[in-house]
């Protein structure tokens, strides 16, 4: 079953935690983190992940790093086998704090991750 969770990563290539959750949470039920999946043998999540399209960086050893997708943002932290999502909260654009029901008229509001806050406008942006 390790090895093919590992797979089912690689396959579905999950760019959300929610999604990675759903198939970790296949394999072992969460400890103490939002989800669980212990590294026990020479594949493990980061390669998948990796493999999968996550941007890794390592914290000083192999079962601590962060893990970020490069389009959708969803941001974890893995720490010796306990996965955390780490993933900004939507900020609205008109008044800059976090996305929530009723905060401003959200008919023309472009969200935005909190991490993204000082980007510049593009064109794009724009549209």
């Amino acid at each position: 079953m390790y090895d093919i969770t590992l797979a089912r990563i690689r396959d579905e290539r999950p760019a959300t935690f929610h999604s990675l959750k759903a198939i970790l949470d296949r394999f072992q039920p969460p400890s103490s983190g939002d989800a669980f999946f212990p590294d026990g043998a020479d594949d493990t999540l980061a390669h998948a992940l990796r493999d999968a399209g996550w941007y890794l960086t390592f914290r000083g050893a192999d079962y601590l790093y962060t893990a970020e997708h490069p389009t959708s943002h969803a941001k974890l932290q893995y720490v010796e086998g306990d996965v955390f999502d780490k993933t900004p909260a939507p900020i609205c654009s008109r008044c800059g704090r976090p996305l929530a029901p009723g905060c401003c008229d959200t008919t023309d509001i472009i969200l935005y991750t909190a991490d993204q806050a000082d980007a510049p406008a593009t064109e794009e942006d724009e549209r």
